[in-house]
């Protein structure tokens, strides 16, 4: 069923939503849209399935809008309850993780409303103006910035040709249609709290934690691959820092305000390596978000990376392996009643109440083998693996998937991740 829906109150309020795409002498400029129709389509289907055809669905630059939402009825989990995914898709040109749920905050409470009869009181959403030059064109901007190029190119040479990187023992995909792939896991509230304990325990945040779980899973998944005994091995991970922090004047405000930072590490297999591991990563994150320089204006040096998207669709297309300069990429949202508020899932007499979430995004043609989505919702950590089909086979994302769940379940249950056990027997090397 496809309904066309006339502009609620709620796209009215939020200017990203009503954003379009003109060009002007060669450089593409957001414009507004003078009239917002969107198509809602009801699908009777998996919502997995309909939130992977949405990832690689094209948007329509120059009518707009940027985003999209399809409904996904669900069976009914008791009297008198409805269950639906509602499964939206926005453009990451003019969004990020926050904005997302600022903007999904909105939605609940417009359809409380609406569902109450009442008229739904919602807060105007503005984009932030840009945080960042345009140029590089500052002489005292370009020595930073050509050490940051140059650590980038170093990170991807050791992705790509590093004897001691993952890349050389995981097996390669073959010629592909570049695709998006999820697979999600949602841990019980037990095993969640499990998880925090130990973590405060040591000193430690989540993301740390879960940033060490991920190259970890990594190595071992690298290791059931190969008949040999794997020791130390280099992993480079991307973390998603959100640039609201230095910004708190823009803590709601909405656009595409996140940044990347790269870190490389060396991983050995074992329950006694974990902990110093995440301390490792936690302190390396710690310094890298401090504010002790001038910031780097990369915008110009930003078109340069961003020239490994068309190379890679290019190399999709020959048959050939994709080019990488990271391995993980992780993105977390923490706990999200602090977006929310308390009892998002229910309470509060609300008819409408939020279950689940999942974050994905379609980054097949950027330079990592894959992403890690999580959050704490109603207080379960939920974790999804984003993993790219031109860079990882189905067997190989399949098993680290299932190498990141048993290292978080084993840890959240003992205290510490369990011993390995994909060293193949009959090494020569044992």
């Amino acid at each position: 069923m496809r309904a066309n829906v006339p502009p609620s109150p709620h796209p009215r309020k939020v200017e990203l939503m009503q954003l379009a795409v003109v060009w002007r002498r060669l450089w593409p400029w957001f414009r507004r849209m003078a009239h917002l129709e969107v198509d809602l389509e009801v699908e009777d289907d998996d919502p997995l399935e309909v939130c992977s055809r949405e990832l690689h669905a094209p948007y329509n630059w120059s009518r707009g809008p940027l985003w999209r939402a399809r409904l996904v009825p669900l069976a009914p989990s008791g009297p008198g309850q409805y269950r639906a995914a509602l499964v939206f898709s926005v453009h990451h040109v003019i969004s990020d993780g926050t904005t997302n749920l600022l903007i999904e905050k909105d939605l609940l409470q417009a359809l409380n409303a609406a569902a109450t009869g009442c008229s739904p009181n919602l807060p105007s959403r503005y984009l932030a103006p840009a945080l960042g030059s345009r140029t590089a064109a500052a002489s005292r901007y370009w020595l930073p910035s050509l050490g940051f190029v140059l650590a980038a190119i170093r990170a991807a040479f050791t992705t790509a040709f590093s004897a001691r990187s993952a890349l050389k023992h995981l097996p390669r995909p073959g010629p592909v249609k570049p695709l998006t792939k999820i697979l999600m896991h949602e841990f019980s509230a037990e095993e969640t709290r499990q998880l925090l304990a130990h973590f405060r325990a040591a000193g430690l945040r989540v993301h740390s934690c879960v940033t060490a779980v991920a190259g970890l899973a990594l190595h071992r998944t690298a290791q059931q691959f190969t008949s040999l005994r794997l020791g130390p091995m280099q992993v480079i991970q991307e973390q998603a820092v959100n640039m609201r922090r230095y910004h708190p004047q823009h803590s709601e405000g909405l656009g595409s305000m996140a940044f990347l930072t790269t870190q490389q590490h060396s991983v050995r297999d074992g329950s006694d390596t974990f902990w110093p591991l995440a301390h490792e990563i936690q302190d390396k994150l710690d310094r890298s978000l401090e504010v002790t320089r001038a910031p780097l204006r990369t915008g110009s040096l930003g078109w340069l990376c961003s020239a490994i998207i068309p190379m890679n669709l290019v190399l999709a297309r020959l048959g050939c392996t994709s080019f990488s300069y990271s391995h993980i990429c992780t993105s977390n949202m923490g706990d999200l009643r602090r977006i929310f508020g308390e009892n998002a899932g229910g309470g509060g007499g609300r008819p409408v109440q939020l279950s689940g979430l999942l974050r994905t995004a379609a980054c097949e043609l950027v330079g990592n083998l894959c992403s890690i989505n999580f959050q704490t919702l109603e207080g379960r950590l939920t974790l999804s693996l984003d993993y790219y089909t031109n860079k990882m086979t189905d067997e190989a994302g399949q098993t680290y998937f299932t190498q990141l769940i048993h290292v978080l379940t084993e840890l959240a249950a003992r205290g510490v991740p369990p011993p390995s056990t994909t060293h193949r027997a009959g090494d020569g090397n044992d």
